[in-house]
């Protein structure tokens, strides 16, 4: 492409924003005629282009162990929990809700299967909201969870 466009005399940015759009859709594709275009000033991103803001955010990992503790799982929590609400903040939103769950592996057929989950309003600060919904969610004793997540809605 490079030598094509230097056999058209076209050797920069401002030589392509000069070029013909029509010639250069014909002889190369729509993307080139629509670069050229933009480079000139002539907005061509339609609106239905542009990623809207997620309506939800979710942040979810698997613990590299079985944990038995509620200790080390809140702090995991609380550091995802940040992580989506970094999310939140780089799209310049908010939420309302935090879904917090909890469950085990799935495939160990020796292993008791457990899966739960909390709805919490977040009127409470970032870190908070979760554990308390992960405090409820994390009821049943003897169960080792393997996976945990939360949804910022």
């Amino acid at each position: 492409m490079k030598a094509h466009l230097e056999g058209m005399q076209i050797l920069s940015a401002k030589d392509l924003a000069m070029a013909d759009p029509w010639m250069l859709r014909k002889t190369f594709s729509v993307v080139i005629e629509k670069t050229a275009r933009e480079l000139a000033g002539t907005a061509c991103l339609e609106l239905d282009e542009v990623e809207p803001p997620r309506q939800e955010i979710c942040c979810s990992r698997m613990f590299g162990k079985r944990l038995t503790e509620l200790g080390p799982i809140k702090e995991a929590v609380a550091t995802y929990m940040m992580r989506a609400s970094e999310k939140l903040r780089a799209q310049g939103s908010v939420c309302k809700k935090i879904r917090v769950s909890i469950r085990t592996g799935m495939f160990n057929p020796d292993e008791a299967k457990y899966a739960n989950g909390a709805l919490v309003h977040s009127n409470l600060p970032v870190a908070i909201a979760p554990i308390r919904g992960l405090s409820a969610a994390f009821h049943v004793a003897g169960h080792r969870p393997q996976m945990h997540g939360r949804l910022a809605i």
